[in-house]
């Protein structure tokens, strides 16, 4: 019978309606299932004008900064759509990859790193308001879109993802000017530069079998890493690149390959890697005394900018090979995410 009812319904309503139908159904489950997880509150008599919808994550996630920078920019769409105004809590909720352990609870980790989304209504206020709705406790709604890589990013579906960029993610102005400081100082004048992101850490992960990154990209090996660098060195006709990596071997072992050509960010680094090239299973961590979550996250971000100053780019799939594409003014001349 069931059979026979959906056969008449295809027969009797046209392909196109049928589609919009189901859509909009899809989408009303969607919108019922992150009802259930909003958290509706009044905390005073502020704004009673106005509703703010508070992005937070209160389940563990292992997110990095660009996972929680892209999940952030995916809730305040859901915010945008229904009227509210966003706001970022990472102070009352902890994502142990983006602050210290010592500093939770005490401080706004997003604050490290970017400006209030609407300066505003600092958390402070949003907390003494009349309207305040919770985010889903995950950190992301549900319906949350489909990343891509590359120059897919710079498709007419995500207009709006790099419109909310340029309106709410402002990164904090002093880290802008280092990030510029940086840029003058290391690039040739007058030379195009091809940025390259490598996630050393990829590699290692699946090497070692660590739990942490079963669901990541495998990554490269030094070795096959440098054999990409010429490969799009060659390809996009330039002689410089910017290397933006995490260990200090692949960095030492590149930067022997291609000397001056291979240029990059002085920082502490892990050291997933002995001097000879092994895999290293402990005292991995990076080394310089109190070098701190916060520190790493900074360097990384100032290292993602400067990545943004390049003519073309060339990476691993990982956070920050998505973030260029949001934050670079332009577009990229060439770039491929492998």
């Amino acid at each position: 019978m069931k059979n026979l009812l959906i056969s008449i319904y295809r027969h009797l309503i046209p392909e196109p309606v049928r589609r919009i139908y189901s859509e909009a159904v899809r989408d009303w489950k969607i919108e019922q299932s992150n009802r259930k997880e909003l958290k509706r509150c009044s905390f005073g008599k502020l704004n009673r004008d106005r509703t703010f919808y508070v992005i937070r994550v209160e389940q563990e996630q292992q997110w990095g900064l660009f996972s929680a920078y892209m999940a952030v920019v995916s809730s305040i769409k859901y915010a945008m759509d229904h009227g509210w105004t966003p706001v970022v809590d990472f102070k009352n909720y902890y994502l142990p990859l983006v602050q210290d352990v010592e500093d939770r609870g005490r401080e706004n980790a997003w604050n490290y790193y970017f400006e209030d989304l609407v300066p505003e209504f600092p958390l402070e206020q949003v907390y003494q308001s009349r309207k305040v709705i919770l985010g889903p406790p995950r950190g992301l709604p549900h319906g949350d879109v489909e990343w891509k890589f590359g120059m897919d990013l710079y498709e007419k579906e995500f207009d709006v993802y790099h419109e909310i960029v340029q309106k709410y993610m402002r990164i904090r102005p002093e880290l802008l000017k280092e990030a510029e400081v940086m840029y003058r100082e290391l690039f040739p004048a007058g030379e195009k530069v091809l940025g390259v992101a490598i996630r050393a850490g990829a590699y290692w992960g699946a090497a070692i079998k660590m739990k942490v990154w079963e669901n990541h990209t495998k990554g490269w090996d030094v070795e096959e890493s440098i054999k990409q660098i010429k490969r799009h060195l060659q390809q996009y006709g330039l002689r410089y690149f910017f290397l933006s990596c995490e260990d200090e071997y692949y960095i030492k072992r590149i930067k022997k390959e291609f000397g001056d050509k291979c240029l990059y960010m002085e920082r502490p680094r892990y050291r997933y890697f002995n001097e000879d090239g092994s895999i290293r299973t402990q005292n991995y961590r990076i080394e310089g005394g109190n070098y701190t979550r916060k520190a790493t996250n900074i360097d990384y971000l100032k290292e993602t900018l400067l990545l943004t100053k390049c003519d073309s780019f060339f990476g691993t799939k990982m956070g920050a090979s998505r973030v260029v594409f949001f934050l670079k003014e332009g577009k990229y001349e060439q770039a491929e995410v492998l």
